[in-house]
């Protein structure tokens, strides 16, 4: 018959074994910040915002002279529209093509290599508009903004030789990379304590179980 073990038992058991439980924690909780500590990193991003504009057939002001008809022309109209997933996959295509990075690399002098740039580009919509969100964010990259700024030029000037419709003017220009850590320092020790704690707690019963068995077998 299996016994049952009273809240007042448990008690004994963790209030005897309360050295060692500490003691696991205190383990777990190093070995866990001091991961979280060394192998943290300065992670750099920086964000430039391009307004995506589209082509349509507008009414001007003035109207023809001799039919007294509104003229129409094409235009250019931003903001009137949001950028469907098909255009956005264009989009990225263009900016991580080799034809767009190898021209940044040349002009900033950027002895990274093609595909460490690549991994460290993004593109992406601001909600369901016509604006491109590109983000340049890397380890220890420092000139994230030098290089999201060249990049959007690059990638401006890219789309339009392939489109023929220069539609995309910049909103704003690059500012001072924003610097995170890659690891939550504070978030993996709080972590660790909790887990301490459970891996304490279960080495604790482990233990006295393993001793009341031995006790019952000496008695035997």
């Amino acid at each position: 018959m299996t016994k049952e073990i009273s809240l007042y038992e448990i008690y004994q058991i963790l209030k005897k074994r309360s050295k060692l439980i500490v003691i696991v924690c205190i383990i777990i909780v190093g070995l866990g910040s001091g991961y979280s500590i060394f192998s943290n990193e300065k992670e750099y991003s920086s964000t430039i915002n391009v307004i995506v504009g589209e082509e349509k057939t507008v009414q001007t002001d003035t109207v023809n002279p001799e039919t007294f008809e509104p003229i129409y022309e094409r235009k250019i109209v931003y903001g009137d529209f949001s950028i469907p997933n098909q255009t956005l996959d264009f989009y990225n295509n263009i900016i991580k093509s080799e034809d767009v990075l190898n021209q940044v690399q040349s002009n900033l002098d950027l002895e990274m290599p093609l595909e460490d740039l690549r991994n460290n580009v993004l593109i992406r919509t601001k909600g369901e508009t016509s604006i491109l969100n590109i983000e340049v964010k890397g380890i220890d990259l420092k000139s994230a903004d030098i290089i999201a700024d060249e990049i959007s030029d690059v990638f401006i000037d890219r789309t339009f030789k392939i489109t023929g419709i220069e539609n995309m003017k910049k909103i704003n220009s690059s500012e001072e990379p924003i610097v995170t850590n890659t690891h939550n320092v504070i978030r993996i020790t709080l972590i660790s304590i909790i887990f301490g704690l459970v891996i304490g707690v279960i080495v604790a019963f482990i233990l006295e179980l393993l001793n009341n068995t031995t006790n019952s077998n000496g008695e035997v």
